[in-house]
């Protein structure tokens, strides 16, 4: 437990840490952001949008996925958030390298502050738009995750995560990373 975990206002001074371990080389945190290699992951995804996969270079094995929050089921026991990318495949694409692993324990907020205290909440996606999430619940192809995350997350709020993904196929030197980005969304 975090001294923001337990005095969640202090995130408007200082960032929640993180495990840099799970994250790509040369990624650092500010109260509202998440940057790798100096790149913003918020500035990023509010000009190309979301689902987006980032990645340093081409032959990066941890990558980064910002997803938005397209609905929220409150529940009681549990909140239910609705998310617009897969959350168990990540945004897969034929040119892509597989993901792995989504390290969901280590996702976190972007684009604002909150001082809400984090909770366990259930993440449902398919990587479509087209589906409530009553749906998505009930589909047995489709595999609930949790995330601790604040607990005044609304609709179009964006979450990074970091990602393993296995070897990536060769590109040729013209295709750079944020045509990559933009082509994946």
């Amino acid at each position: 437990m975090t001294l923001t975990d337990i005095m969640p206002t202090l995130r408007m001074s200082i960032p929640d840490p993180i495990d840099l371990r799970q994250w790509p080389p040369g990624t650092s945190v500010t109260i509202d952001d998440v940057a790798v290699q100096g790149f913003s992951l918020s500035t990023a995804s509010a000009l190309l949008g979301s689902p987006m996969r980032w990645a340093p270079d081409d032959r990066s094995t941890t990558i980064v996925i910002v997803c938005s929050v397209s609905a929220v089921l409150d529940d009681p026991a549990e909140p239910i958030l609705l998310l617009d990318c897969d959350v168990r495949r990540g945004i897969p694409t034929d040119t892509d390298a597989p993901v792995i692993d989504i390290a969901w324990d280590h996702a976190r907020l972007i684009g604002r502050v909150s001082v809400a205290h984090k909770h366990r909440v259930q993440l449902l996606g398919d990587g479509t738009h087209s589906r409530l999430p009553h749906t998505l619940a009930a589909d047995t192809d489709t595999a609930a995750v949790t995330a601790p995350l604040p607990k005044d997350l609304a609709v179009g709020d964006r979450i990074a995560v970091p990602c393993t993904v296995g070897a990536t196929p060769l590109r040729t030197s013209a295709e750079g990373v944020v045509a990559h980005t933009a082509g994946a969304v």
